[in-house]
């Protein structure tokens, strides 16, 4: 398993809970999914300066980029 901080992954708290983020490019275009056991604030850095924080409810979501 690589560590969160090669992955991009920065100041996240897994005290007590289980977190799953998965990272896919389809037909229509880059998805991350996310399963969270607790409500996070998602903020998303896209190379060419573009950023975008979300809320991620406890469950599970999906947020297209291209939709930011």
């Amino acid at each position: 398993i690589p560590l969160l901080e090669i992955m991009g992954i920065q100041d996240l708290s897994l005290k007590r809970n289980m977190i799953t983020i998965l990272v896919n490019k389809s037909g229509r275009g880059w998805e991350v999914r996310m399963e969270s056991e607790k409500l996070y604030y998602f903020t998303i850095n896209i190379l060419g300066g573009q950023k975008k924080r979300l809320p991620i409810p406890s469950g599970k979501c999906s947020i297209l980029i291209d939709k930011i």
